[in-house]
């Protein structure tokens, strides 16, 4: 079931899965700020 819990990884619109972002509560935060980036430039 701990493929669940990466579903929090799966937010990031980037596709960057970082091993951090599951100890970093902070991370999903910056993940949404930097996948507005990451979407633009793919876009």
């Amino acid at each position: 079931m701990r493929e669940e819990r990466g579903g929090t990884v799966h937010l990031n619109p980037g596709g960057v899965p970082m091993p951090g972002n599951e100890g970093a509560p902070a991370a999903p935060v910056v993940d949404t700020e930097s996948g507005d980036v990451t979407a633009a430039e793919l876009g």
